[in-house]
Protein backbone atom coordinates (compact mmCIF):
# COMPACT_ATOMS: atom_id res chain seq x y z
CA UNK A 1 0.00 0.00 0.00
CA UNK A 2 0.81 3.48 -0.25
CA UNK A 3 3.20 4.99 2.32
CA UNK A 4 1.36 6.37 5.41
CA UNK A 5 -1.92 4.22 4.34
CA UNK A 6 -3.54 3.24 7.81
CA UNK A 7 -6.89 2.30 6.94
CA UNK A 8 -9.34 2.38 4.03
CA UNK A 9 -13.16 1.15 3.44
CA UNK A 10 -14.70 1.80 -0.32
CA UNK A 11 -18.67 2.33 -0.65
CA UNK A 12 -20.72 3.01 -3.64
CA UNK A 13 -22.43 6.42 -3.32
CA UNK A 14 -25.97 6.92 -4.71
CA UNK A 15 -25.36 3.68 -6.58
CA UNK A 16 -23.46 5.97 -9.23
CA UNK A 17 -19.63 5.84 -8.06
CA UNK A 18 -17.39 4.31 -5.91
CA UNK A 19 -15.49 6.44 -2.93
CA UNK A 20 -12.79 5.28 -0.73
CA UNK A 21 -12.45 6.99 2.47
CA UNK A 22 -9.23 6.52 4.04
CA UNK A 23 -6.57 7.87 6.88
CA UNK A 24 -3.29 8.41 6.18
CA UNK A 25 -0.52 10.12 8.48
CA UNK A 26 0.41 11.90 5.60
CA UNK A 27 -1.55 13.57 2.67
CA UNK A 28 -1.71 11.09 -0.13
CA UNK A 29 -2.37 12.07 -3.47
CA UNK A 30 -4.99 10.48 -5.47
CA UNK A 31 -2.63 9.13 -8.40
CA UNK A 32 -0.86 7.41 -6.03
CA UNK A 33 -3.84 5.40 -4.71
CA UNK A 34 -5.23 5.04 -7.87
CA UNK A 35 -2.11 3.94 -9.19
CA UNK A 36 -1.93 1.38 -6.72
CA UNK A 37 -6.32 0.21 -6.45
CA UNK A 38 -5.22 -0.33 -10.54
CA UNK A 39 -2.18 -2.76 -10.17
CA UNK A 40 -4.56 -5.56 -8.12
CA UNK A 41 -8.05 -4.46 -9.43
CA UNK A 42 -10.55 -4.60 -12.07
CA UNK A 43 -10.90 -0.83 -13.66
CA UNK A 44 -14.50 -1.02 -12.59
CA UNK A 45 -14.05 -1.56 -8.82
CA UNK A 46 -11.43 1.32 -8.91
CA UNK A 47 -12.61 4.21 -6.79
CA UNK A 48 -13.55 7.27 -8.66
CA UNK A 49 -13.40 9.58 -5.16
CA UNK A 50 -11.03 9.48 -2.27
CA UNK A 51 -11.79 11.40 0.61
CA UNK A 52 -8.68 11.58 3.51
CA UNK A 53 -10.36 11.65 7.05
CA UNK A 54 -8.43 12.53 10.35
CA UNK A 55 -10.71 9.90 11.85
CA UNK A 56 -13.48 6.94 11.06
CA UNK A 57 -16.05 7.26 12.72
CA UNK A 58 -16.82 4.10 14.15
CA UNK A 59 -19.93 2.23 15.52
CA UNK A 60 -20.20 1.05 19.64
CA UNK A 61 -18.69 -2.25 18.12
CA UNK A 62 -15.07 -0.48 16.97
CA UNK A 63 -16.39 -0.98 13.38
CA UNK A 64 -16.32 1.66 10.75
CA UNK A 65 -19.59 3.39 11.27
CA UNK A 66 -21.08 3.73 7.20
CA UNK A 67 -23.93 5.72 7.87
CA UNK A 68 -21.73 8.46 9.52
CA UNK A 69 -18.98 8.77 6.85
CA UNK A 70 -19.72 12.27 4.89
CA UNK A 71 -20.86 12.26 1.65
CA UNK A 72 -18.86 13.89 -0.97
CA UNK A 73 -19.85 16.63 -2.81
CA UNK A 74 -19.55 15.65 -6.03
CA UNK A 75 -21.78 18.01 -8.19
CA UNK A 76 -21.13 16.63 -11.71
CA UNK A 77 -20.77 13.07 -13.43
CA UNK A 78 -17.41 11.90 -12.52
CA UNK A 79 -15.43 10.21 -15.56
CA UNK A 80 -13.54 6.76 -14.84
CA UNK A 81 -10.46 8.49 -15.75
CA UNK A 82 -11.04 11.42 -13.19
CA UNK A 83 -9.87 10.61 -9.88
CA UNK A 84 -10.93 13.94 -6.87
CA UNK A 85 -9.90 13.89 -3.48
CA UNK A 86 -12.01 16.02 -1.06
CA UNK A 87 -10.11 16.78 2.31
CA UNK A 88 -11.84 17.02 5.77
CA UNK A 89 -10.66 20.18 7.55
CA UNK A 90 -10.01 20.62 11.16
CA UNK A 91 -13.09 22.93 11.10
CA UNK A 92 -15.45 20.40 10.60
CA UNK A 93 -17.34 19.42 7.58
CA UNK A 94 -15.47 21.81 5.45
CA UNK A 95 -13.98 20.03 2.17
CA UNK A 96 -11.25 21.35 0.20
CA UNK A 97 -10.98 20.09 -3.53
CA UNK A 98 -6.90 19.33 -4.20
Amino acid sequence: PPRGLITSITLPVDNKFLCCYFMADRQINTEELSAYASESLAHYMVPEVFVQLEKMPVTQNGKIDKKALPKPAVSHKIAAEEFVIYRQSNAGNETSRG
